[in-house]
């Protein structure tokens, strides 16, 4: 047996007496590389957990975001890192990695999502009120005009930046 093995063994060990996997049903892998990968990448969810976040506390106004013309177009917070790596899965980006989720965590950057029917379609990142990065789902057909210059428009008035991403 090699090192990697032994870890997904010694992981799958603990998964007995822990109830958040109790019902848990452990895919069907054709080869070992398949199941080392999926338990790393479960493990690290796990990690991710210890990176909590309370965006409304440092950006009181965010939460009345809402876009009334478009009610499709919803905005999502972060609650810990496991929700980055799940935006980060959606959208096709890395935001789930830990130097993001790190970022956040010490207050260097806002990082929020937005979603389109209850689908994440946009990450973005803000550092010292300007965007940073603003990323979408790749494919996804944005419309006229565009959610980004929505979202934008909405950030600006309530204060979360300090100007507009067209003219970064």
């Amino acid at each position: 047996l090699n090192h990697k093995t032994l870890d997904v063994l010694s992981f799958i060990s603990t998964l007995e007496n822990n109830t958040e996997w109790e019902n848990f049903v452990l895919p069907d892998f054709k080869e070992i590389n398949e199941l080392t990968d999926f338990i790393n990448s479960e493990i690290f969810k796990i990690k991710c957990d210890r990176y909590v976040f309370n965006v409304p506390s440092l950006y009181p106004t965010i939460e009345s975001i809402h876009f009334q013309n478009n009610p499709e177009l919803r905005l999502v917070l972060p609650h810990s890192g496991r929700d980055l790596v799940t935006w980060g899965q959606a959208v096709g980006n890395c935001i789930g990695s830990e130097t993001y989720m790190k970022k956040a965590y010490n207050n260097e950057s806002l990082l929020i999502a937005f979603s389109v029917n209850d689908v994440i379609t946009f990450t973005l990142e803000i550092v010292a009120g300007k965007i940073k990065q603003f990323e979408e789902t790749k494919g996804f057909n944005n419309k006229k005009p565009t959610y980004k210059q929505i979202i934008c428009d909405e950030l600006l008035k309530k204060n979360i930046i300090i100007k507009h991403w067209l003219f970064y």
